[in-house]
């Protein structure tokens, strides 16, 4: 990277940095009296194989609380210092800092002489990374850039704020961590399962954050794109590629090796994936386990570690990744997986093989086991010297530290071979791999393009590594309107390389959705993936979103298919729609052969688990009369019992509260049993709102009782998991006396004002409690505007829209905001929802019409998408419109759920002269947000999204 380009863009965008206030001087809460042993000794007693020993290149005072690693291009060792991190429940002191620091061995002799600090006013840091012009480091709930352009190891300006979002309130050892640079230039890092962050840059408008939850991520330096890689496990805390540029991830409880799939959805310790057609997941890529599972659990581990688990690896949870390719160490441990058992005081060695269509972990002997009690080892990355580096937490306890904190010791190791065989550094990664991180630097805009790769070269190779490799970057940078289709078939067809095959299925997810089925139809012609454990599902990943757009397509897939689970996860996804569109699973189940019959029952069979009836198929009764075997019977007698009586209430109440069963199955019958809330159930879904399947399903649920302690109970889940707070809110809007608790917790700043919208404030409005419409006045304001502020408030924006602001206006964000904010009603291009009218063939090129539709939404209502307010006899107010209805029931379209009310529990129906779309929405959004969201509107043809 040319640094006279960096030091141009540090002077124009970066000022110095004020100086540092005091660094709060650290302490420990570790019971008195306790101390790790020695560094010296510790190293010394530490068992290696013959040829390795362990060195001390830093210990406590001059390096304390080392939580990161990493080395810059002149051989410094950046270290990342966290003291902020506290024991439960505290979980963070922030009167603490936390800082980086350099560490450098000037003379040559294996220790540290010189240390600077470069930067000491983080907090929560948790990693450091060097490259792109300075350095990186995550300090919750933001990723932060440190310019130093010249490397002179003095910040030349104050942190920028690249990404935020990050959980920083709810969370302790599961926050975001790990930055480290990929072969590809992209920053990657990871985040643990006990929260749901929505990630974005300081443009992303609140609420349209990227989601993930125990996940892998990157980001690019560059292009500022950030995005989820893969999702999965419980708290990964390292990674490191292959030679081939694969990525793996380690990981605690569950399994620690996982072959990072871009796009892949690996087995989670508990919940589910934030994505619902995540039906199956991946489970881990090791062929073993470093504790008993077969006689003990993860957290028995905490009582000591028993001969077995000792003798299997030592524990549950790693810390750290590397896979070896320094050059120095014997070829015997070259490509070698190595990560620190936290229990188990060692380092564990897995041997990576390919197996099928990606990898497999087989179980080496332990590489090192320390004496020392306290060591804690959390990273291993390679140095400039080709000889393994660690850093040491010193500390005892678990990750947790519920036994206290002690800041006061630290340690970075050196593991050194120098036996007869020694061999010399390697300078890095094999050059095809590392040019794709290779970018050019514009001044001044700090804006570039991604390396050239040459993809026909690539995709030609005999090595797998890298057509697999070309596949990936191929499908990365093509534009959405490129097809690469005829670069990829004649790869999907007939490449005998698995891993090619699996990058083909990864790929689909970024490629347009016309070309998404017919690559899929090529790769489900390989009968020989049928038993892959990730192809499969892989594949499924890749059309999950178009199945139900484009059900031609996808039931001829599910019948042409060659991959078992292709077939049945099809049908499952097309069987969740049988009420509105019986006529896909008719033809599945007409056209079915011998060959995939049993599929298709088995994901009829998966859609229906938690239904109480559905409608019965045309075919069903043809399916019946053909029989099969004792499976296919036993599914055929358990579909019959919902195509004709249905289930009993006991059945869907098993179904629901087996917390092994399938989620979406766990969810329908949950569904089923709050459309007859009998008193029994309320403990229940008191019970699952913890529940991390249920909650929402069970949030909603509790709006059909009057019961004191729900608000409270349901604001607890509002501040611990931000997906669910639109149930929560939505709950509270129901009652007058559970939005009294709303307005009041929000009038203590317990809730952000922000958290009522418009909608929520109409539903208040509309419980008819004069003392509540008061409360909310002071708390949120006037509900209704005046017609002479609404018309003021029009001519306000129109002199602001103006022809030359919209032309300059990003439509891409505003086809966020519309998402975020509109979608959930209204269709544009095909892509929304169809509560209120489709806008694509709507006058929305016109400024007044669309001001005059945002602004005063309540001018021209068509009857259809009038609002309606139903009081229920139990108390209940539910507002929105009404798409269907008969003698029995009336559907209810609120923009959050749809409800089925029987008519029977209708107090009062009143049809207000009001749209659903509520007055005020506009000034719910910044400028910038508003100008952006006009035009999109106003465009003439689909745009991609950013």
């Amino acid at each position: 990277m040319n640094r006279n380009l960096l030091l141009l863009f540090a002077a124009l965008f970066f000022t110095t940095p004020a100086p540092a206030a005091d660094f709060p001087e650290p302490y420990d809460t570790e019971k008195a009296g306790d101390a790790p042993m020695p560094a010296a000794e510790a190293a010394k007693t530490a068992v290696l194989p013959e040829g390795f020993h362990l060195e001390v290149f830093a210990s406590e005072p001059e390096v304390r609380q080392p939580i990161g690693i990493t080395f810059d291009e002149k051989g410094r060792l950046w270290v990342a210092e966290c003291y902020t991190f506290a024991e439960n429940p505290r979980r963070w002191d922030l009167e603490l800092n936390d800082r980086v620091t350099v560490l450098e061995d000037t003379d040559g002799d294996g220790k540290s002489d010189k240390r600077t600090i470069f930067w000491d006013q983080g907090k929560r840091l948790t990693s450091v990374a060097v490259g792109a012009g300075g350095v990186w480091v995550t300090c919750a709930p933001e990723l932060l850039f440190i310019p130093d352009a010249d490397g002179d190891l003095v910040p030349d300006g104050e942190p920028v704020v690249m990404l935020e979002g990050f959980d920083a309130e709810t969370i302790g050892h599961n926050i975001v961590n790990g930055l480290k640079f990929g072969p590809d230039g992209w920053l990657y890092g990871r985040h643990g399962i006990t929260s749901t962050s929505g990630v974005g840059t300081s443009d992303t408008p609140d609420g349209e954050g990227i989601e993930l939850n125990c996940a892998i991520w990157r980001f690019h330096p560059v292009t500022r794109t950030f995005e989820v890689v893969c999702n999965g496990g419980t708290n990964p805390w390292g990674l490191d590629w292959n030679e081939d540029g694969q990525l793996f991830y380690t990981n605690t409880v569950i399994g620690h090796l996982w072959h990072a799939i871009p796009g892949a959805y690996y087995e989670r310790m508990f919940g589910a994936h934030l994505n619902p057609l995540a039906y199956e997941v991946i489970g881990h890529t090791a062929d073993h386990y470093h504790w008993d599972r077969g006689s003990e659990k993860w957290s028995d581990i905490r009582a000591g570690i028993s001969d077995k688990t000792s003798e299997l690896g030592g524990g549950h949870a790693h810390m750290g990744c590397l896979i070896y390719q320094g050059g120095v160490w014997p070829k015997e441990y070259h490509g070698k997986l190595f990560a620190c058992n936290l229990h188990g005081r060692r380092v564990n060695m897995d041997i990576l093989e390919r197996e099928g269509n990606g990898y497999v972990g087989k179980h080496g002997k332990d590489f090192l086991l320390m004496k020392d009690p306290w060591f804690r080892g959390l990273d291993l990355i390679t140095g400039p010297d080709g000889q393994v580096w660690m850093n040491d937490w010193s500390d005892t306890g678990e990750c947790h530290d519920n036994d206290g904190i002690h800041r006061s010791s630290g340690r970075i190791y050196r593991i050194v071979y120098d036996g007869p065989d020694k061999g010399t550094p390697t300078p890095g990664r094999p050059d095809w791999l590392a040019q794709r991180g290779r970018t050019s630097v514009e001044p001044a805009r700090f804006d570039a393009s991604i390396a050239p790769v040459d993809y026909d070269a690539l995709l030609a190779s005999e090595d797998e590594g890298k057509r697999a490799m070309g596949v990936r970057w191929l499908a990365e940078d093509s534009a959405d309107d490129e097809p690469v289709l005829p670069a990829f078939l004649p790869l999907a067809h007939s490449d005998t390389s698995g891993l090619v095959r699996l990058e083909l299925a990864s790929a689909l997810q970024r490629i347009t959705e016309a070309e998404r089925f017919e690559l899929a139809a090529a790769l489900c012609a390989h009968g020989e993936d049928a038993d892959d454990r990730q192809q499969s599902l892989m594949i499924w990943y890749g059309i999950a979103q178009a199945v139900s757009p484009d059900p031609d397509k996808a039931v001829k897939l599910a019948l042409d298919s060659k991959l078992p689970t292709v077939t049945r996860l099809i049908t499952r996804r097309l069987a969740e729609g049988l009420e509105k569109s019986p006529e896909p699973v008719n033809t599945l189940l007409t056209r079915a052969t011998g060959e995939n019959r049993l599929s298709i029952l088995r994901g009829l069979n998966e859609a229906l688990k938690g239904w109480t009836k559905a409608p019965k198929p045309d075919a069903w009764d043809a399916v019946v009369n053909a029989g099969g075997d004792e499976e296919m019977q036993t599914l055929i007698r358990e579909l019959s019992v919902v195509f004709g009586d249905g289930r009993a209430r006991d059945e869907l109440l098993a179904i629901a509260a087996n917390a092994e069963a399938d989620p979406g199955a766990r969810r329908a019958a949950l569904g089923n049993l709050v459309r007859n809330p009998t008193p029994d159930l309320l403990p229940k879904l008191k019970e699952w709102t913890n529940d991390r399947i249920l909650a929402r399903e069970a949030i909603l649920g509790l709006a059909n009782y009057d019961d004191p302690e729900i608000p409270n109970r349901v604001l607890n889940q509002w501040k611990r998991d931000a997906v669910l707070r639109p149930a929560v809110m939505d709950t509270l809007v129901s009652r007058a006396s559970y939005a009294k608790v709303l307005l009041s917790r929000i009038e203590k700043d317990e809730i952000p004002r922000g958290a009522i919208t418009p909608f929520h404030a109409r539903q208040i409005q509309s419980l008819g409690d004069e003392s509540l419409a008061k409360q909310l006045g002071r708390v949120w304001g006037e509900v209704r505007d005046t017609p002479e502020a609404i018309k003021g408030e029009i001519a306000n924006w129109k002199s602001l829209l103006t022809p030359t602001v919209i032309a300059k206006a990003d439509p891409a964000k505003g086809k966020a905001t519309f998402s975020a904010i509109c979608g959930a009603c209204h269709k544009l291009y095909g892509e929304g929802g169809a509560i209120g009218p489709d806008l694509t063939g709507s006058d929305r090129h016109n400024i007044d019409y669309l001001l005059g539709n945002i602004v005063n939404p309540n001018e021209v209502v068509p009857a259809d998408y009038l609002l309606t307010v139903f009081t229920l006899k139990d108390g209940r107010v539910v507002s929105g419109v009404v798409p269907e209805q008969n003698e029995k029931t009336v559907t209810v379209q609120t923009p959050v759920e749809r409800l089925v009310i029987p008519a029977d529990t209708i107090e009062k129906r009143e049809s207000m002269p009001v749209s659903l779309m509520p007055e005020g929405l506009l000034k719910t959004m910044d400028e910038g947000m508003v100008k952006d969201l006009i035009a999109y509107l106003m465009t003439k043809a689909p745009v991609a999204a950013k």
